[in-house]
């Protein structure tokens, strides 16, 4: 029986890891940390439910080794340009990762920012003194780097103009004075300007939504943006909450599903992302213990999914009917209630617990 509804394709993963990153960074409503980086905790609740195999299929053990491997070794903020190649290679790894609805010019602008992108964290990580990573590039660096990308650009000849007038859009840009420094997350959040404003015209909600005019207007810098004209840009800031929150609709829900593909059919990254933020202190429920059985995350999907937004209100009460709700519609699904194995049962006294102890506290 048909829906009504036209199946949509899986947007590009490109796309999809901007969506996820405004979701993050909107997560975090400033605490801790600024917009232009991800809390190491924001990125461990974003991966906290990756099912075991798929952590097997990344050569890690955890979430914590899924973290440090792909993120660096230390527990600092993640600017964008870590973000971005952390959870590209994440995605490539488990063979999830798509280009979908970009055009050959495009394309060749997003490779190009890609190597850009490589070429900032391989120097950055290649000059290390006494553990701190070199977390700042002089002007000078910069135009040599922006030439080589415009060179190269050129050498590839026909379709690449678009890519050379990027570069030298963004070398008229630099500033004059060859000792001003240049830190790793001014790069990232640059990094970030100029992969929205490319992806623009990706960046939609359903047809017809009228939501996306305030997210244009953050996004423009000249008349048009994805032209790079020479004229300057206007200071650009990030995308506010309150425009983020309005992309939480069906745009999100998409890149949702195409990012969660990492972690199975099991839950949603993004999802997940947003459900810790509204459980506020009762976010603890969507934690998964390791080699979890089957009906326990089942069981767990069904208590957040009943809890809603009203979690961080939750009460003791409140949590014995929803587990109650859980535990019955989990029977019914099997069958009938003697079917309800011990483990769905231990997995709900010990969440009943975890709520009594801190009433206690």
């Amino acid at each position: 029986m048909s829906s009504g509804r036209a199946v949509q394709q899986p947007m590009d993963s490109t796309v999809s890891l901007l969506y996820l990153w405004r979701l993050c960074v909107d997560s975090q409503d400033g605490r801790e940390v600024d917009g232009s980086v991800l809390n190491w905790n924001t990125l461990r609740a974003a991966l906290d439910n990756l099912p075991i195999n798929r952590c097997e299929s990344l050569r890690c053990r955890s979430g914590d080794d899924i973290l440090h491997q792909y993120f660096g070794p230390r527990r600092t903020p993640v600017n964008f340009t870590r973000y971005w190649r952390g959870m590209e290679v994440i995605l490539q790894t488990c063979d999830t990762f798509h280009c979908r609805g970009m055009d050959a010019s495009t394309q060749q602008q997003v490779a190009s920012l890609r190597r850009f992108r490589d070429s900032i964290l391989e120097s950055s990580e290649s000059r290390v003194h006494g553990g701190t990573t070199h977390d700042s590039f002089s002007v000078n660096e910069l135009r040599r780097r922006y030439e080589d990308l415009r060179r190269q650009a050129a050498a590839e000849g026909l379709g690449a103009a678009p890519v050379c007038d990027f570069w030298v859009a963004r070398l008229r840009e630099l500033p004059q004075h060859e000792s001003v420094p240049v830190t790793l997350d001014d790069i990232a959040s640059a990094l970030l300007k100029w992969l929205e404003v490319l992806l623009k015209p990706l960046m939609r909600g359903p047809a017809g939504d009228d939501d996306d005019a305030e997210f244009d207007e953050e996004l423009e810098t000249d008349d048009d943006a994805a032209s790079y004209s020479d004229e300057p840009e206007q200071e650009w800031a990030p995308p506010s909450a309150t425009s983020a929150r309005r992309h939480e609709g069906a745009a999100i829900a998409e890149a949702a599903a195409e990012v969660a593909a990492l972690a199975g059919h099991l839950g949603s990254i993004a999802g997940t992302v947003a459900m810790q933020h509204r459980l506020g202190p009762a976010s603890w429920l969507l934690v998964a213990a390791p080699n979890e059985p089957q009906e326990v995350c089942r069981f767990r999907e069904q208590l957040v999914h009943r809890i809603g937004d009203g979690g961080p209100e939750l009460t003791f009460g409140r949590l014995y009917r929803l587990m109650t709700d859980a535990l019955s519609e989990d029977a019914a699904a099997r069958g009938g209630g003697s079917s309800l194995s011990r483990a769905t049962l231990r997995a709900g006294m010990e969440r009943l617990a975890g709520v009594v102890r801190r009433q206690v506290r």
